[in-house]
């Protein structure tokens, strides 16, 4: 009987859990500031359901830009509709506190509904030499592959 991952996150109370001896994450949050840069790359998918990532800024004056595209909170990006290669820059941010992005998987399930850390969901996060970082994700099916969407992203920061 396999363990459901969704049952480690509830016994750790936390947004990070251990798994086969590996830590793995709903969320990875980062540190922005304005002017600050978020390049993404899909390298592949393999799931019968859609998948996508997540960016979400988590400070309610912010705005974000992907393609002449601005938004106040964040985007989804589809592996069947977005590029495999796109840059998220961050437009605005107040100064006085500290402002934080997360990145997470997310999937259509079977019958058309949005899914996004819950569940199975799951990634293993790699740091790779040049500083970005590899996500190896893992969707709300009852298995533990890690490659229902696997990408890159690296963060360039203004300061």
């Amino acid at each position: 009987m396999a363990i459901h991952i969704s049952d480690l996150f509830l016994k750790s109370k936390s947004t990070e859990a251990v798994y086969k001896g590996k830590k793995i994450y709903k969320f990875d949050y980062f540190d922005i500031s304005q002017g600050d840069s978020f390049i993404f790359n899909i390298e592949s998918t393999n799931s019968e359901w859609k998948q996508a990532i997540g960016f979400l800024v988590l400070e309610k004056s912010a705005s974000v830009s992907c393609s002449g595209h601005k938004n106040n909170k964040g985007f989804n990006f589809w592996e069947h509709n977005a590029p495999r290669n796109f840059t998220v820059n961050i437009v605005k941010t107040k100064k006085r506190i500290r402002p934080k992005a997360a990145i997470y998987n997310m999937w259509e399930g079977p019958s058309g509904e949005y899914n996004y850390p819950d569940l199975s969901a799951a990634m293993k996060i790699e740091k790779l030499k040049d500083g970005s970082k590899r996500y190896y994700c893992n969707d709300g099916q009852d298995n533990d592959d890690f490659d229902d969407i696997i990408f890159t992203v690296k963060h360039i920061k203004t300061k």
